[in-house]
């Protein structure tokens, strides 16, 4: 199978997952407190300060998250690396194969993956044959991605694999937490957190 990763990860600046970097960081968390239970009354603590006190001015989130997706990735690169795919690509083709086909600014807000670079690597799983684009009738500036059959059977071959590294990860931290968690993700994504306005007036070293 042609190797469709080096090229992506060498020249496609791609937009890292909000949703994957919150999920990874909070459960890298509570699993290093089930490794050490001495440390959950510390944590406890810390939990109460940053309630009273907020995250301003505590440590670098954003580059914690960063770090933490990094570290979990770690675990399904290599199943991805087997079938000559980078992570993007298999983002693209897991999202897609949710769907009869997806117009392409759809993806590209679903994998979080910027237009341009999307693009790329749409025409590279289309060159080999795992996707097919077609530009709407009504509106030439849609197009639309679609699975092809050789896509279909790439995902349902990788899958299980992935799926197993989930099911590894819900078995170290806990059936109920991982819902817990689920729970907690999906209403933080749903809040209108992109109209938040920084108050004028304000001054002091950006935390972020």
């Amino acid at each position: 199978m042609r190797d469709l990763g080096r090229q992506d990860d060498l020249t496609h600046g791609l937009l890292p997952s909000i949703e994957h970097i919150v999920k990874i960081i909070i459960v890298m968390i509570l699993t290093s407190q089930d490794r050490h239970r001495g440390e959950q009354v510390t944590s406890m603590k810390k939990m109460a300060e940053a309630r009273k006190n907020g995250i301003v001015g505590r440590r670098n989130l954003p580059m914690m998250l960063l770090q933490a997706r990094e570290t979990l990735l770690q675990h399904f690169r290599p199943i991805f690396h087997r079938f000559g795919l980078t992570e993007q690509q298999w983002r693209i083709l897991r999202v897609v194969s949710d769907h009869d086909r997806l117009e392409q600014h759809e993806i590209s807000s679903l994998c979080q993956i910027s237009g341009p670079s999307l693009s790329n690597i749409l025409s590279r799983l289309e060159e080999v044959g795992y996707v097919t684009r077609e530009r709407s009738r009504e509106d030439q500036r849609k197009v639309f991605v679609a699975l092809a059959g050789k896509g279909h059977a790439l995902v349902r071959e990788v899958a299980p694999s992935v799926d197993a590294c989930y099911r590894d990860l819900e078995r170290v931290v806990g059936v109920d937490l991982m819902a817990s968690l689920i729970v907690v993700l999906d209403r933080l994504l749903s809040l209108p957190l992109d109209s938040i306005e920084r108050k004028p007036g304000r001054s002091g070293r950006a935390s972020g």
